[in-house]
């Protein structure tokens, strides 16, 4: 359905809004394009339909096919998935500065995602070479189970054509209040790590925010049957993989269950991730073989921030800093170059909360600081019980009692917590993805329901 630009699209946006959940959609994204298409997916639909709400597509494939800048696409309730592709969804079109494209579910986690638990398709979004300006929201992204030399993601941002070319790559990027688990859940000794989300080389302009990322990776010993002959199993599958970004925000998400690996990993073969900002995140369970919810390791992390984040139950500590050299760049399965030393500038590691544990470990090497003077450790709450509301049944929301609640430092950009409550509902910020809110408690429809 067209809407072309007037002094009424405001007023006819937000007339959708009332019908449709469209929230969270920013209207000045939109505003200043000549003309714009609401594009529907439902599971009933079909292609050759016009993609209204009434004759909708039935491929998310399709709408992603043909939009333009400032194109909506709302994706009905239901199950999406592919038989035969790598991807469920590939985009490769862009929008602009002022008219994003937005990929969203009609109904928070309604639209799902999968792989269908198959051995080809390896991921939910796969966002390619060039593209900018792309929004995707409220997705359930789940099932990816592929084999053989591949890795298995809820969403991979790439830069498909050469990690030299900076200016092919992804930018721009917003995913926002998804559903993202059970990534990799089978046997294998693959060394191609899974992850929820993937954030290649190169990348920039990448913004993570109100997630929901949980249960990623490959069985252990003895789990499911399994009896790996490596330990793949211990390191290699993380919630959040990000493998040399310049500007990445990862705020106001809840990462649990990422035990074959980390929260998020900051590691990579070609270049440091610089200007990052991990914020008013939630992490919660150990993984048993490793130390840490956050890796930090070579290539380096620089001029970063980690602030206002629970790390709860952790294997030793919330924040591991690697600063022993990586091994060489692996491209076609051979070692290339020589390994690397990691470089760390102007890492502030400040007003965090750990709950079992203390917030920095490290390892190193011979000749290498053992913790880099060049990471700021400061004001951080150690080994202090946030005190969930039910952390065994994954409701990370405060109790009235928590020591976090007015515990947080002051972040202008960070407007609202997970659940969209304003921030600071008291008289200060507080530490973690959800603001206290008497009442709260998200009769979790749990993610663990959902799927």
């Amino acid at each position: 359905m067209k809407l072309k630009t007037s002094n009424h699209i405001v007023l006819l946006y937000i007339t959708i809004a009332f019908i449709f959940p469209l929230s969270g959609i920013s209207i000045a994204q939109n505003i200043g394009y000549s003309s714009f298409n609401m594009y529907y997916v439902g599971p009933n639909g079909n292609d050759s339909n016009p993609g209204t709400s009434a004759a909708p597509f039935q491929t998310i494939q399709h709408a992603a096919n043909i939009v333009n800048p400032g194109d909506i696409v709302i994706v009905k309730d239901g199950v999406y998935t592919t038989p035969s592709t790598v991807e469920v969804v590939l985009l490769k079109r862009s929008g602009t500065s002022s008219a994003w494209i937005t990929f969203k579910a009609e109904n928070k986690w309604g639209a799902k995602i999968t792989g269908s638990n198959s051995n080809v398709v390896s991921m939910g979004f796969f966002i390619t070479s060039n593209v900018s300006y792309v929004k995707i929201q409220d997705f359930d992204i789940f099932g990816f189970t592929a084999t053989g030399n591949t890795n298995n993601t809820g969403i991979s941002i790439v830069n498909s054509a050469s990690v030299s070319t900076a200016p092919m790559a992804p930018s721009n990027i917003e995913l926002s209040g998804n559903n993202i688990h059970d990534i990799g859940r089978m046997c294998s000794d693959s060394p191609y790590g899974f992850a929820g989300i993937f954030v290649g080389v190169n990348s920039s302009s990448i913004h993570i925010n109100k997630n929901m990322i949980h249960d990623i990776g490959r069985f252990s010993a003895g789990e499911n049957g399994c009896n790996p002959q490596t330990h793949a199993y211990e390191n290699n599958d993380h919630g959040i993989y990000v493998d040399g970004v310049s500007g990445i925000t990862i705020t106001d998400n809840v990462i649990y269950n990422t035990n074959h690996g980390w929260g998020i990993q900051f590691w990579g073969n070609y270049q440091a991730t610089t200007n990052a900002l991990v914020a008013n995140n939630t992490f919660a369970f150990p993984n048993p073989y490793r130390n840490g919810q956050i890796l930090l390791a070579a290539p380096g992390v620089i001029n970063s921030t980690i602030e206002n984040n629970i790390f709860y139950s952790p294997t030793t500590a919330g924040v591991l800093v690697n600063a022993s050299l990586s091994s060489p760049a692996i491209v076609n399965n051979t070692p290339t170059g020589t390994a690397i030393t990691p470089v760390f500038l102007n890492v502030i590691v400040n007003n965090n909360m750990v709950y079992g544990g203390g917030i920095i470990s490290t390892l190193s090497a011979p000749g290498v600081t053992l913790i880099p003077s060049e990471v700021s450790i400061t004001n951080n709450l150690e080994n202090t019980d946030p005190d969930f509301v039910n952390a065994n049944r994954y409701d990370f929301h405060l109790q009235s009692s928590s020591p976090a609640i007015n515990a947080g430092i002051t972040l202008p950009k960070m407007a609202n917590d997970f659940d969209g409550n304003s921030r600071p509902t008291t008289t200060r910020y507080t530490i973690g993805a959800y603001e206290y809110v008497s009442g709260s408690g998200f009769s979790m429809r749990t993610a663990h329901q959902v799927k």
